[in-house]
């Protein structure tokens, strides 16, 4: 009698691919959970309160700024999203020659900053000048109102 050899059970073959799918399926579900979960996110902050978000979006440019520039006055600035760039840039071109379209201008009563958020970058900025001095103020001068 001859020993004849046996097979390998073929459970060991299906076993890689089942593997392989599971593995699969486990990575699709978690990225499927994740981009659900940051569509909430996101779909709960469009819910909010327009002066609230804008609020939001202030204290983020402002905390930005603070970090690329040492910032010490006790005011809090003006802040403004920068939408039409071409009417700035002919009031007054050298300041705002850079500004894009979703530039901030943050305004201090000393200075004024433009800041880009999509890079992270200080635009350009100045000091503020007061342009009514001491001299002319008791001589009847006019100011704008």
């Amino acid at each position: 009698m001859t020993a004849k050899s046996t097979p390998a059970p073929p459970a060991k073959k299906v076993r890689l691919p089942m593997v392989i799918l599971a593995l699969l399926l486990l990575v699709t579900t978690a990225g499927g959970v994740y981009f659900f979960i940051r569509y909430q996110e996101l779909s709960d902050n469009a819910k909010l309160d327009p002066a609230q978000a804008a609020l939001t979006e202030s204290e983020d440019v402002l905390t930005s700024v603070k970090k690329l520039l040492l910032i010490s006055e006790d005011e809090a600035p003006t802040i403004a999203r920068i939408d039409e760039p071409e009417k700035l840039k002919s009031t007054n071109a050298e300041f705002y020659k850079d500004v894009l379209v979703g530039d901030y201008l943050i305004v201090y009563p000393k200075r004024a900053i433009i800041y880009r958020t999509s890079n992270n970058q200080i635009i350009n900025f100045a000091p503020i000048v007061d342009t009514v001095s001491p001299a002319n103020s008791g001589t009847g001068a006019q100011t704008a109102e």
